[in-house]
């Protein structure tokens, strides 16, 4: 395998939310990542993922390559390029490599292409090339660790096992006496982990890790040794042996990093780790803790590119390899598609440099605030930027004090950030209310419960799930509404026809406006209710789906902007019609 290729520049091209975005990139410095959430962070670690993986199966055209390009065009633009340039560190030739996903003929298909200099290579070099680094994605949803679990014991304990094996005089009877010895040979990888693991533990106010160990834990079985590695479990002792799965989500965080510091010392070729959102689940004084490991890992050639929210992980007196994503909305039409108007989203670089990008970031972080920035007294805790979004408008209109709105990211997010807060609010002078605000969906009805159970046995909070209310009052355990059925449907018909007539369809009509609340389609959404029903006089043009993230985000935009230019007239008009809204704002608010 070739060594000695490190990272220059990194350029993403027609990727979710990416249209074109190119990277600087240093190996020697923590690259760091900061921006709005769904404004593409996430996106720019799964296209390097997609790049070092070179797996067709690991594309989804649908999903993978931008909207607008998949309804719209589907021309030649239908394709995601990621293009990565490498330095060769003994000779400082320059490779560029670019690894093109599409579909064709109904299947996934990657084209590769490198070149030195000017000069074509052929695709084994350029696949060289790109193996010679091993890259690691670590999503911030997710802080099981299966599959790195199984990349350390096959690659790591296996191999131990099988030269203990060999040196053996005697065949082994039984699995029971193999693993028997098989412990003593591990018990080194222990040692090490367990060191790794205390670097982000000790000295931490609270904690008592002295006694803590990392184990690998084998099971008794009379069987072959190839079920080792699906029998193998890692644990952290801590007075019981409990399985990682039942320790806190905190604690499991923490491990992970400890893992990949073991990891990347173990591995001799360049080690890539991109982390989303590494803050995850810890509490601020590990946060700082675990910034500080991981710009030391990063000067013993180990690549770290992060994700984060929080401004523990942004270094202000350095801010060259922070960059602050920002994104972008605007209208594509295509001849082809009869003048259709999509909305394309970009995810772009802010190019401020200097003083300016440290005032950027920190005014999106808010550190001008002190470390108690993220939770006060009173919060709002959303599924969504939207969600957001359409409340401070709602709030402005009925001239409210906006409250301190947090955003999960998702309904699935939710008790994973509860969990955050609840870690973080050990350190506050304070209990802090959280009311926590989800839609009547699928989604959220799964979260609710497990809200419901955490309120009853969080002691540092005070914990409040709510359902969100329709702009009618209306409601059944079986109807599904969100965010949208919470503002006047009025100003949502209104919104939703100016989209329609931008993009050459005809508008709703009041009858179809009135409808929305006929027994027949109450018990779905207002925006699934819109995708069904423009087809009724658009019969001839492509169905819009209005559930979809783009058209979400554009509805937003348009309702917002009717709510700010409402006159006094019109907002009584409103709120006599469906007063429940003020009604209902208010109480989130925490103004009743």
């Amino acid at each position: 395998m070739l060594l000695g290729y490190k990272i220059k520049k990194i350029k993403v091209k027609n990727f979710r939310s990416i249209n074109e975005l190119t990277i600087d990139y240093n190996e020697n410095e923590l690259m760091t990542i900061c921006g709005a959430n769904n404004v593409g962070k996430t996106n720019f670690i799964r296209a390097l993922d997609l790049f070092f993986s070179l797996d067709p199966n690991k594309f989804s055209a649908e999903n993978d390559i931008p909207y607008h390009i998949v309804e719209g065009s589907r021309g030649r633009g239908f394709k995601t390029d990621v293009t990565i340039t490498f330095e060769d560190e003994d000779t400082s030739s320059m490779y560029k490599i670019t690894t093109t996903y599409t579909r064709s003929k109904g299947e996934n298909v990657l084209d590769l292409k490198g070149y030195k200099s000017s000069r074509k290579i052929d695709n084994q070099t350029a696949r060289d090339i790109i193996l010679s680094n091993r890259f690691f994605l670590v999503e911030s949803n997710n802080i099981d660790l299966p599959e790195l679990i199984t990349k350390i014991v096959e690659e790591e304990v296996l191999p131990d096992l099988d030269r203990l094996r060999s040196r053996q005089n005697e065949p082994l009877r039984v699995l029971e006496d193999f693993i028997s010895k098989s412990k003593n040979a591990v018990t080194n990888i222990e040692n090490d982990i367990t060191s790794y693991f205390k670097q982000y533990v000790d000295d931490i106010d609270g904690m008592n890790s002295e006694e803590w160990l990392f184990k690998i834990v084998f099971p008794d079985f009379n069987y072959l040794r190839e079920a080792i590695s699906n029998l193998i479990n890692f644990t952290l002792y801590d007075t019981n042996d409990r399985a990682l799965e039942h320790k806190g989500s905190g604690i499991q965080r923490m491990l992970l990093l400890a893992l990949i510091t073991y990891v990347s010392n173990k591995y001799s070729g360049k080690v890539i780790w991109a982390i989303d959102e590494p803050e995850a689940f810890l509490q601020p004084s590990l946060q700082k803790k675990v910034f500080n490991e991981l710009k030391k890992l990063v000067k013993e050639n180990i690549d770290i590119i992060i994700t984060t929210h929080s401004p523990h992980f942004v270094d202000i007196s350095n801010v060259n390899y922070t960059f602050l994503f920002n994104a972008s909305q605007e209208k594509k039409i295509y001849e082809r598609k009869n003048d259709t108007v999509f909305i394309k989203n970009n995810t772009y670089v802010n190019q401020k440099t200097g003083a300016k990008k440290v005032e950027a970031i920190k005014k999106h972080m808010g550190i001008e605030r002190n470390d108690s920035w993220y939770i006060v007294p009173y919060n709002l805790l959303v599924e969504g930027e939207i969600d957001k979004e359409y409340l401070i408008s709602l709030g402005e209109l009925f001239n409210l004090e906006v409250p301190n709105i947090l955003v999960a990211g998702s309904a699935d997010k939710i008790p994973g950030y509860i969990e955050f807060v609840r870690e973080f609010s050990k350190e506050l002078s304070f209990k802090p209310r959280i009311v926590c605000l989800l839609d009547h969906d699928e989604a959220g009805k799964s979260k609710f419960d497990t809200l419901k159970n955490k309120a009853n046995r969080t002691s540092e909070l005070s914990l409040e799930p709510k359902y969100v209310k329709r702009c009618d009052n209306d409601h059944q355990d079986n109807w599904e509404y969100e965010i949208e059925d919470l503002v006047y449907s009025d100003l949502i018909f209104e919104a939703t026809t100016q989209i329609l007539r931008n993009k050459d369809y005809y508008g709703l009509l009041k009858h179809q406006r009135k409808n929305r609340f006929a027994a027949s389609y109450k018990r779905i959404n207002i925006l699934k209710y819109i995708t069904q029903i423009v087809p009724q006089r658009n019969t001839h043009k492509e169905i819009l789906d209005f559930e979809s993230q783009g058209l979400k985000y554009y509805l937003c935009e348009r309702t917002t902007s009717l709510i700010n230019s409402l006159d006094s007239e019109r907002k009584e008009d409103l709120n006599n019609k469906q007063p429940i809204v003020k009604e209902f704002v208010k109480e989130l608010f925490g103004y009743n």
